[in-house]
């Protein structure tokens, strides 16, 4: 019987040690395309996290959710004008045994101006649905949403193919923040980067008040 215990308990650390080993092979090629990737956009990449993306971003309601969070895996660089930046982003929730992770795949783009407030949560990402939107102002296409009604449906329209895929929306301050669940492959999200920065600046731009457009041309 000791030897029986034995083998099993070498059986399972060898498991454990081929688990592991592939897990780090994995996540160095996916980081060897990620700098491919970014090379090929004229773009930068880290693999670590040179934002201190937790704190700077701990207004939004992803990126406040549940505890342990961290963020790797970079690619930025401006995009007509623009900051932007991909990551991955991964936080737990739950302690103990009921302790889980959860991961997405992040764009962020800065903007020269400051905008409305705006969330819009994924109804095919229901489960992680935040606290901020349980009392959602209304629904647009496949999200429901809190801030402006305008600025929603105009985004709603701009990526209404990615609807279904559990993409989400927030928007703070002068940084328009998209994310999806790890589920999408993160490596084509994150080279999609340059077009959803471009969607993303004119259904913005369009859902602001003509007095900013004005503004913009004069500059």
């Amino acid at each position: 019987m000791h030897i029986v215990l034995t083998l099993l308990l070498i059986l399972s650390l060898l498991a454990a040690v081929i688990a592991f080993t592939a897990m780090g092979y994995m996540q160095r090629r996916r980081r060897g395309r990620l700098s491919v990737a970014a090379h090929d956009m004229g773009m930068r990449f880290s693999a670590e996290d040179p934002f201190d993306t937790p704190a700077r971003y701990a207004d939004f309601a992803l990126i406040c959710s549940g505890h342990s969070q961290c963020a790797a895996n970079f690619i930025h660089g401006p995009v007509d004008r623009y900051a932007v930046r991909s990551f991955d982003f991964r936080y737990e929730v739950g302690h103990g045994p009921r302790r889980c992770a959860r991961q997405y795949s992040v764009i962020a783009v800065v903007f020269d101006k400051m905008l409305p407030e705006l969330i819009m949560w994924s109804k095919s990402d229901v489960e992680a649905m935040p606290l901020a939107m349980t009392l959602p102002h209304g629904e647009v296409s496949g999200w429901n949403y809190r801030g402006e009604r305008e600025m929603a449906r105009l985004l709603a329209e701009a990526f209404a193919d990615e609807a279904d895929e559990g993409l989400g929306i927030e928007i703070r301050g002068q940084t328009a923040m998209f994310f999806m669940p790890a589920r999408v492959n993160r490596t084509q999200f994150a080279q999609s980067m340059p077009n959803l920065a471009l969607r993303a600046k004119s259904a913005i731009e369009d859902s602001l008040p003509t007095s900013d457009a004005g503004e913009k041309e004069s500059g």
